[in-house]
């Protein structure tokens, strides 16, 4: 065979091979971005449902009534198929593992891909982080800037991450493995496992809470993720786009930590902060609400069950940081149900500048409560801490 004959054998078998890489990869679609090629059984199995290129393209399929966005804690814990949005189309576009610099560029997105009525916006303490940035993830998805076309259906067609993608949901759907995800976006099946309980589960969420310096082992309260958050306010009151921002609950272990890692004053700082930027931004014209469900009581203080219980299942939790969706639900109840049909379970805290200072006070109390009333759980998380380096 000669060299040209040879070069030319080799050019038809990679392109035939990477045409069949693309027709898998488009079939399979792993991140929802060619929905009229690919298949339905396949389309559910995606564990990238989550990812940042599946979320951008989830907004781009608007118009949307309601779009939900935050971290993992609203991903796993709003419903957009809840009984309370019925009849409105809602998608829950939140993402794992981000901050409010990178929520700024998906609210922006969402405001006008999504072209939404109404947004709910979970945030909690960590987002406010300056440890965080950007992910890879976020760079290969059209939420990204300087994505263009051409790179974003290369990496979608016949890169070897979408090429893994396709071929984990195939095995899914072979095992018939239990979706990850739902259509609409909201994550319904945890990624940790309860095999050695939920006090084991529970230590470990803490001990990771307080070592990396992501979360609180080096936290850094961040003016520019504040002034993000103010700037996330004033483009949807310039959308006129509605906004409900909720302070996601914490279980009470959690907010001991806090505590522990000595980060109780900033904690107050942030609330304060975010409720005054939240009234400034309504007293120009904004629609907004701040509501938080943070507190020593209730649902947020639910037993966590004994080591080595693996039997007994929490109604509201999955771990300390991740509240289920039955929790979620009473949130979701909180802030649209009717009166008559409203759930007073968990009641929430609506913040103004004239509650907070209650509230604040209100916390302070709940917790010198709660560690009266729990020297174990006290006690528990003080191990954890210890273990962690943070107390003597």
């Amino acid at each position: 065979m000669s060299f040209k004959r040879y070069i030319l054998v080799l050019t038809v078998l990679v392109a035939a091979a990477l045409a069949g890489v693309a027709v898998l990869n488009a079939a399979s679609d792993p991140y929802q971005a060619y929905p009229f090629i690919g298949l339905d059984a396949l389309a559910i199995r995606s564990d990238q449902i989550g990812s940042r290129t599946a979320r951008a393209e989830m907004l781009s399929r608007g118009p949307w009534d309601v779009v939900i966005l935050g971290s993992s804690r609203a991903q796993v814990g709003y419903a957009p198929d809840h009984p309370v949005f019925a009849g409105k189309r809602v998608c829950n576009a939140s993402i794992v593992w981000t901050n409010i610099r990178e929520l700024e560029v998906v609210h922006r997105y969402a405001l006008e891909h999504a072209q939404p009525g109404r947004i709910l916006l979970g945030i909690d303490f960590i987002l406010f982080s300056g440890r965080r940035g950007f992910s890879l993830d976020f760079s290969q998805s059209r939420f990204a800037p300087d994505r263009d076309a051409i790179s974003y259906h290369l990496d979608n067609l016949i890169s070897l991450r979408a090429s893994f993608a396709s071929l984990k949901m195939l095995k899914a759907l072979a095992l018939d493995e239990p979706p990850e995800f739902t259509r609409l976006g909201q994550s319904v099946r945890h990624a940790a496992r309860l095999r050695n309980g939920y006090r084991a589960l529970f230590a470990k969420t803490l001990h990771g809470f307080l070592t990396n310096p992501e979360t609180y082992g080096d936290f850094e309260y961040s003016q520019d993720r504040v002034d993000r958050f103010r700037s996330m306010l004033a483009q949807a009151r310039e959308a006129g786009v509605s906004v409900d921002i909720v302070i996601n609950p914490l279980h009470a272990t959690q907010l001991e930590a806090v505590h522990l890692a000595g980060l109780w004053p900033t904690y107050e700082r942030w609330l304060m902060d975010v409720t005054g930027i939240v009234a400034e931004e309504s007293a120009k014209g904004g629609s907004f609400r701040l509501i938080s469900f943070v507190d020593f009581e209730h649902c947020c203080d639910e037993a966590v069950p004994a080591e080595g219980d693996t039997q007994t299942i929490m109604s509201y939790w999955w771990e300390c940081s991740h509240f289920k969706s039955s929790l979620g639900g009473l949130v979701l109840e909180r802030l649209y149900a009717r009166p008559d049909q409203m759930d007073y379970t968990l009641a929430g805290w609506e913040l103004t500048p004239q509650t907070v200072p209650n509230y604040l006070s209100a916390l302070r109390q709940g917790h010198a409560r709660w560690e009266d009333t729990h020297p174990n759980e006290v006690e528990f998380v003080r191990r954890i801490a210890r273990k962690a380096g943070l107390t003597g």
